[in-house]
């Protein structure tokens, strides 16, 4: 059968190379989604194994309370970063459906921070690493928390991943004038070359590839950070130097609450509201 295309300006072999083209890049995007799904498998089966082994081990030494309750904190430490990586998977999948839709609460930033500093603790500890973390009294704002709680815990542990051994993070949360959540996350690490710096936002790609990765990981992360801050009509920026290190700062306006969700200090469409705690600073 001959199929017919029908361009004024192109000849058949114009065609024939477009065709080509056109059907390297579908083999291609095929390959990049199944090593996709190839480190995804990784990323879940590993702490998954470590688990069970952990586990076996407790039961099997029934009398080494010392013993099993370091081997318990292990567990601990790998079913938080199971649990990370499920909700990476989950929330990038809603975003791909187009079924990512905003719950606006009173957040608590403080506490928030708090949390995924405390879920990213082994990881510091096998690394060496230290974080700054510079941030004022406890402070609430009117956002999506799954959403911030991602794009923060993304940020982090993309920093960990890419620091070197026995190195810092830097972690400054703060307001601007126009009351915008401002996030800035600094690592001191490898570095991206500004030539790849857009790459890193493919969900499909990893810039590290290869069968033997120095840095672990499915280039799942920043493509979330990437659509979230979308979603919350935020800003996403990006300065890198090899061998010297990368900082992402992003910006998020404040979401607007219902009346019935909050206390008013001002018109209807304030953000500020009274917290459960008189001493905490609102923003």
């Amino acid at each position: 059968m001959r199929v017919d295309f029908e361009h004024d300006n192109m000849s058949e072999e114009e065609m024939i190379r477009e065709i080509k083209l056109l059907n390297d890049k579908l083999l291609h995007a095929e390959q990049v989604k199944t090593d996709f799904l190839s480190n995804i498998k990784n990323e879940i089966n590993n702490p998954m194994t470590s688990i069970l082994g952990l586990l076996k081990m407790i039961i099997t030494s029934p009398n080494d309370p010392e013993g099993n309750q370091k081997k318990a904190r292990l567990i601990y430490n790998e079913v938080h970063n199971l649990n990370f990586q499920i909700r990476n998977v989950f929330i990038a999948a809603e975003i791909e459906a187009g079924n990512a839709n905003l719950e606006v609460t009173q957040v608590n930033m403080h506490k928030l921070v708090s949390d995924i500093i405390h879920s990213f603790e082994n990881q510091f500890e096998k690394k060496n690493i230290s974080i700054d973390w510079k941030q004022g009294a406890h402070k609430i704002f009117a956002s999506d928390k799954e959403m911030v709680h991602l794009i923060i815990a993304n940020l982090l542990s993309n920093a960990i991943k890419f620091s070197h051994h026995d190195a810092s993070i830097l972690l400054e949360l703060g307001v601007d004038d126009n009351g915008n959540l401002t996030i800035l996350c600094q690592d001191f690490g490898v570095g991206i070359d500004e030539a790849r710096l857009q790459e890193i936002f493919d969900r499909f790609k990893q810039l590290d590839s290869g069968t033997k990765k120095e840095f672990a990981g499915h280039g799942l992360g920043l493509s979330i950070v990437h659509s979230l801050v979308d979603l919350l009509d935020g800003e996403l920026f990006i300065d890198s130097k090899v061998d010297v290190g990368t900082s992402f700062k992003v910006v998020i306006p404040p979401a607007t609450l219902h009346e019935s969700d909050m206390e008013f200090y001002g018109d209807d469409d304030a953000i500020f509201f009274d917290s459960d705690d008189s001493n905490e600073e609102v923003f």
